[in-house]
């Protein structure tokens, strides 16, 4: 009996040194936005709710996300956001569970994951943006949300990313990729004569001039590949 136990003691020493314990599953408790405390700041939380609003600035993303009790702002950098096993998903519409560290900026909360894992999207959306013809977007659609889709006339490369020109029968407008974008979005979209689907909010300003400018690179999708130019000997 001494024996068995003694070996028993042995194992389990042997286990604990190697660091061979047991799985933990580990149980997620959803704070509501609305009772995020100060003392919070700096921990780790997990926030549900629906994503409002979505953004983009020089080094990644931002999003706002609702729930019932409030709304708070949610950033991913570049690297986070390229971990997301399906960015695609993580779109205004959709239902989220979010972990990630409580920072403040600007005064205002923000939760910023710091894997893409640690982001699961619980209902997908279907986004449905109004289309519009590109010949009849103007100065008073400022602020407004579009959708169009037009053929890639040129693509002009500037510091700070890419002025994609698209036309249709109506007219032609800018679409302005900023380079966190630009570089996530499939290649074609960057060809002259692929036809896009644009999703963006309306710009103008008296440097930039009147444009489309998508938040997210799912915002920018190809319809249909340009069409291979035979040449003949």
């Amino acid at each position: 009996m001494f024996s068995k136990t003694r070996s028993f003691v042995s194992v389990l020493v042997a286990v604990v040194l190697m660091g061979l314990q047991p799985a933990v599953a580990l149980v997620l408790t959803v704070t509501p936005i609305g009772k995020i405390e100060k003392a919070q700041l700096g921990k780790y939380i997990t926030i549900k709710g629906t994503i409002k609003e979505a953004s983009n600035f020089s080094v990644g993303f931002k999003y706002v996300v609702a729930d019932e009790t409030g709304e708070m702002a949610v950033t991913f950098f570049e690297k986070t956001y390229d971990t997301l096993p399906k960015p695609e998903l993580v779109q205004v519409g959709a239902v989220a569970q979010i972990t990630g560290r409580l920072d403040e900026y600007q005064g205002a909360y923000e939760i910023v994951p710091n894997k893409g894992k640690d982001t699961l999207v619980i209902t997908p959306t279907a986004r449905t943006v109004i289309s519009r013809s590109l010949g009849s977007i103007n100065n008073g659609d400022f602020g407004a949300l579009v959708q169009v889709v037009g053929e890639v006339y040129s693509v002009e490369p500037f510091d700070k990313g890419v002025d994609v020109i698209v036309f249709d029968k109506s007219g032609a407008q800018k679409v302005k990729l900023w380079s966190v974008v630009a570089k996530r979005v499939a290649k074609d979209v960057l060809k002259k004569g692929t036809q896009v689907r644009v999703i963006g909010k309306v710009r103008n300003s008296r440097a930039l001039g009147l444009r489309i400018e998508p938040a997210l690179p799912v915002d920018v999708t190809v319809v249909k590949q340009p069409s291979a130019v035979s040449v003949q000997p």
